[in-house]
């Protein structure tokens, strides 16, 4: 019973480890992404199997030196080697971080196995849940930024925390003998792909169930603590309590990756929970060799791997089928084997431990969700003054990832918020903004902007609901609205709008330049969607250029009457001859002031202008009114776009 407690603070916070290197890791990725793919799938693909290797080779090791102190030694490495990465950047940020990413994958696959030993897969599975509820509480802490990419005491503070307590929790457990082998870790891959896509990743919880970042941390640490209760006592449920269990967690699981809003709310808490307590009864001590340890490790990785790269290539690109299906089949084929298992399950006590962690867990969601909201979702009162010229700026902010050269690669969400500070636009238009995406670093950026600056906000999705558009705005706004951009047999784009002093602006990023037919379908819905809208000022990436053959976007909207800022100038600073795709457009008003803001922060550079509506508070007399009401009752952080 003593081996099963301390087994669960070594397989949570190796579990913890994994998940902040998976988010380090992806901005990583990313950059040696482009231009070409082709580098950062090989890469990828290196880590993933040398994180298996490393595994199976510390097994044989263990022979010599024994498993816990194997165990131990490799979890303290790992934590400590995350202290060194914000010290770094460049080529060896990207390979200090891809090396920290193995040894956290080969960390948990032996930590899993003394699990395993001390309390079966139950055991294995609520230490896993609880290791996610504190990467959840972290996230939340440092508003959805890892803490590699905080270069602050918050950020030092959480990287020293976790390693001490990884070294403490290695020790503890250097006497516990694993199982000898292991059998379901595809299940425990499965389990971990759906963790790290949605259940411990509270951009995704904020953005999918369209809630804020407070109720956000607390719906996913929710599901994660009833996920290791659940977990706790699998192995001492009868089978047909089982199977309907199962069955109440594949149409959660459904529910949650396939629906957006209330119904994912709902939804996600018994996902996370029910999916925690199926791979509980999924993996299981059995009989093997060192081989068949070396497969088990590569399958873990697998099913880890595969369906999680599919979500980010779906959400830059477009798949055949929608990463969210797969996504779904994932966690349904977690729960038929569970199912299948729970008649031959080993009947075991329920693993002791784990209430009083749960107890501590819902005392740090709650404590959490207060704080968060109490200090970045308050309503605030703005000046009820009307604008006649509000100044704007568009950027495309790169997934919010700054790219390799002098300032990267690196998470930029901080620079972003600088750089609004700094020039303080009536209208900010942003596009490729993520919600929880890996590429992103598990960024919620609308979050993290709107509690930052304290400005009202209106995003949609576009290729998923978590990669779109948003617009922040100086003084309140109304009528928001999103619409869907058909990409034509290429990706599906989207564009958001709001009124605000009287005209409707919109954010969009359109198909890239390569997808011409698509780019092309798009802008005529675009143009389509807006309508007669009299006073419209359009920003974002539209593809393509006034000067690129046949200017396909651009010239469908000056069809429309719409006209380029600064007499076609409002066009991203390129080397010349090289495409301009970022544009602020305007139909009805005055565009003036325009200037690209030369930053290293995206791979686009900001546009900021000034638009001339024409109208006051005489001839906008709604625009007005919305503003002395505010002045007086104060205004909402954010609204949900309308589709």
């Amino acid at each position: 019973m003593n081996d099963a407690r301390r087994a669960l603070g070594l397989i949570a916070v190796a579990s913890w480890i994994l998940l902040d290197s998976l988010r380090a890791a992806g901005p990583l990725i990313l950059d040696l992404s482009e231009p070409s793919v082709a580098p950062g799938m090989v890469a990828l693909a290196a880590t993933l199997a040398g994180g298996a290797v490393v595994a199976w080779v510390a097994s044989l090791s263990a022979r010599v030196f024994s498993h816990g102190h194997v165990v131990w030694f490799l979890l303290s490495l790992t934590a400590v080697a995350r202290l060194g990465m914000p010290l770094l950047d460049g080529p060896w940020l990207i390979g200090a971080g891809l090396y920290v990413l193995a040894l956290a994958l080969a960390s948990v696959i032996l930590t899993a196995r003394v699990a395993v030993g001390a309390g079966g897969g139950p055991a294995l599975l609520a230490g896993t849940a609880l290791g996610g509820a504190a990467a959840v509480a972290e996230q939340t802490a440092l508003r959805t930024l890892d803490a590699v990419w905080r270069a602050d005491a918050w950020g030092w503070a959480a990287l020293t925390g976790v390693a001490a307590l990884a070294v403490l929790n290695g020790w503890r457990c250097h006497d516990v003998e694993p199982a000898a082998h292991t059998r379901g870790w595809w299940g425990y891959g499965l389990y971990w792909a759906l963790l790290t896509y949605a259940f411990a990743n509270v951009g995704f919880v904020a953005s999918q169930a369209d809630v804020r970042l407070s109720a956000a941390a607390v719906l996913a640490m929710v599901g994660l603590l009833l996920g290791a209760r659940l977990a706790a006592s699998a192995g001492h449920m009868p089978g047909g309590v089982s199977i309907g269990l199962a069955a109440v967690g594949t149409a959660a699981v459904a529910v949650a990756t396939l629906v957006p809003g209330t119904a994912a709310m709902i939804a996600l808490p018994a996902a996370a929970g029910l999916s925690s307590f199926a791979a509980a009864l999924v993996i299981r001590s059995a009989e093997g060799s060192a081989l068949r340890s070396l497969g088990a490790s590569f399958g873990f990785v697998a099913a880890l791997a595969i369906p999680v790269l599919a979500a980010e290539v779906d959400r830059m690109g477009d798949l055949p089928i929608r990463h969210a299906i797969l996504m779904a089949t994932a966690g349904i084929a977690l729960m038929v084997a569970a199912s299948l298992a729970s008649w031959q399950a080993t009947k075991r006590p329920t693993v002791p431990g784990v209430l009083p962690r749960i107890a501590v867990g819902a005392i740090v969601a709650a404590g959490l969700g207060w704080w968060t909201h109490a200090s970045y979702e308050q309503e605030s009162n703005y000046s009820a003054n009307f604008l006649a010229s509000p100044s704007v700026l568009s950027w495309n902010v790169h997934h919010g990832v700054t790219p390799s050269g002098d300032e990267g690669p690196g998470v930029n969400a901080a620079q972003v918020a600088d750089t609004l500070t700094d020039h303080a636009p009536d209208v900010a238009m942003l596009q490729e903004v993520n919600r929880g995406s890996l590429v992103a670093g598990g960024l919620d950026m609308v979050e993290y902007l709107a509690g930052e600056l304290d400005l009202p906000y209106v995003y949609g999705g576009a290729q998923t609901p978590q990669a779109g558009n948003a617009i922040l705005t100086s003084r309140p706004h109304s009528e928001p609205r999103t619409t869907a951009l058909d990409g034509d047999g290429g990706p599906d784009r989207g564009a958001v709008a709001v009124s605000f002093m009287g005209a409707t602006y919109v954010s969009t990023q359109l198909t890239a330049a390569e997808a011409t037919d698509g780019r092309a379908a798009q802008a005529q819905q675009l143009a389509a969607w807006l309508g007669d809208d009299e006073l419209v000022v359009i920003g974002g990436d539209l593809g393509d250029s006034t000067d690129s053959t046949g200017a396909t976007t651009v010239g469908t909207l000056l069809d429309e009457d719409f006209t380029a800022a600064s007499g076609g100038a409002a066009e991203t600073a390129l080397d010349e001859g090289e495409l301009r795709v970022d544009f602020i457009l305007g139909r009805g008003v005055e565009i003036s002031d325009f200037t690209m803001l030369e930053l290293p922060w995206s791979d686009h550079f900001p546009l900021t202008a000034r638009v001339s509506t024409g109208l006051d508070e005489t001839i906008a007399p709604e625009a007005a009114a919305e503003q002395e009401a505010t002045d007086e009752d104060g205004a909402p952080a954010g609204e949900p776009a309308e589709e």
